[in-house]
């Protein structure tokens, strides 16, 4: 059956499939130990969710969002340009999409790393649930204000990528600054970028605008 359809509800809008697979994207996890590492004391995972005629990792297995791996569970990608899709212009995806999976798949045991997912969601497994579904578009910023830092390099403007990290530090909701810093510590520079020319910069800015 396709993901959504027969459903009032995509298995994507429930918090506890974010809190699922982000939480297995960077290794093999239990539900057990998902609720452990979050301090969640109680087995809710295991429950069924309203709405759902199953328990949502068995939907998770069953529509290829999550695989075994032994007693474990593991992410799986190639769902995320189709998801991707919905969240940004269809032009960015055809042109960057492959690119930006390539990043999340080479990347993934920094951007899913269990410390910097609590960085980022202020150890609130709540915040997750809530703001989890937004991780893809952080990362995307991610790599779009490198792409803008690099560039600043090269035309003597380099207070301005300075400004933009200031204004980070507004977004109350998750601590995007610090998650940030910790993915340029662990990640290779090189794999940063989406663009290499200004004027793919400006093109990719005036598309998203």
């Amino acid at each position: 059956m396709e993901r959504g359809k027969g459903r009032e509800k995509k298995v994507e809008n429930y918090g506890n499939f974010w809190l699922i697979w982000l939480s297995c994207a960077s290794k093999p996890k239990s539900l057990f130990q998902i609720q452990f590492e979050w301090g969640i004391s109680t087995n809710y995972l295991y429950h069924r969710e309203r709405g759902l005629k199953k328990r949502i990792s068995e939907i998770m297995l069953q529509e290829n969002y999550i695989e075994r791996k032994g007693k474990n569970l593991i992410a799986k990608f190639d769902w995320v340009p189709t998801y991707l899709s919905r969240q940004l212009p269809e032009i960015v995806i055809k042109k960057y999409g492959r690119k930006f999976l390539t990043f999340l798949v080479n990347n993934r045991q920094a951007i899913f790393d269990l410390g910097n997912l609590k960085i980022l969601f202020k150890n609130d497994p709540s915040l997750l649930k809530k703001y989890g579904r937004h991780l893809f578009s952080y990362i995307f910023l991610f790599m779009f204000l490198a792409d803008f830092s690099k560039l600043s390099q090269k035309y003597r403007a380099e207070h301005i990528p300075k400004v933009f990290k200031f204004m980070l530090k507004f977004s109350t909701e998750v601590n995007l600054v610090k998650y940030f810093e910790r993915l340029e510590e662990r990640i290779k520079r090189e794999d940063f970028f989406l663009v290499e020319k200004l004027e793919e910069w400006l093109e990719l800015v005036e598309i998203l605008s």
